[in-house]
């Protein structure tokens, strides 16, 4: 595996699989050219695999990621267990016990399809 990162962040800029050498470590720089980057803030490197992995969990998460992130803790947050799902059902004696269930429920749906919390 052969990657190129910014020097001083170890942010990963492209990754390869394969190649031997110089020249494919050049194919890495020349793509980083051009995309904007400087000969004197990039790095091209072999690494195992191994090393891509812990390359790849020490990347910085994206606006989207942490959204993402932080949607699936909400959710977490207002979802039940199923243990408690199922005792609220059971526990449903009237009409209101009834709603106020389904509203939740029905709120976690609405935000996966919409996508946001409103």
């Amino acid at each position: 595996m052969r990657v190129c990162v910014l020097k001083n962040t170890n942010e990963l800029i492209e990754s390869q699989s394969g190649g031997e050498g110089q020249k494919d470590l050049d194919v890495l720089i020349n793509n980083a050219f051009n995309n904007g980057y400087t000969k004197d803030v990039i790095e091209a490197k072999y690494v195992t695999s191994g090393e891509y992995l812990l390359l790849l969990a020490a990347q910085p998460k994206t606006g989207k990621q942490l959204l993402l992130e932080q949607k699936q803790a909400d959710i977490n947050n207002i979802l039940p267990s199923w243990n408690e799902v199922e005792t609220a059902i059971d526990n449903i004696v009237n009409l209101a016990d009834a709603k106020s269930f389904i509203k939740k429920l029905t709120r976690v749906v609405y935000w996966n399809v919409k996508n946001k919390l409103e």
